[in-house]
């Protein structure tokens, strides 16, 4: 946030904690007004396979919509190497999450 703020640009938290939850998709639309990228750090800290699943679904339906409706031009989203030869509960969702942002892209 540090460096993107130096750089001039004014970076939006999209968090439960601002009034943004991205489950269920309430607060997204009015935060992305004006946004030109988004830069997707989602987590759920959780092994569990269906709750990682279930969160990166909830969101993967969310935020791509919003960001389409707001106009935001891109959509970054960081993985993680090796991802799909790893077959933890928490990696099972965030390669849902990749599949949900290609397919959208």
């Amino acid at each position: 946030m540090t460096a993107l703020t130096a750089a001039g640009h004014q970076p939006v938290v999209l968090a439960r904690s601002s009034g943004i939850d991205l489950v269920t998709g309430e607060g997204i639309d009015r935060a992305l007004d004006g946004v030109e990228v988004v830069i997707d750090v989602t987590n759920r800290a959780t092994m569990r396979r269906s709750a990682a699943i279930g969160f990166f679904e909830a969101v993967g339906r969310h935020l791509p919509a919003a960001e389409q409706r707001a106009g935001v031009r891109h959509h970054v989203a960081p993985s993680i190497v090796g991802i799909d030869r790893v077959d933890l509960g928490c990696y099972a969702g965030r390669r849902r999450r990749e599949e949900l942002v290609d397919a959208v892209r």
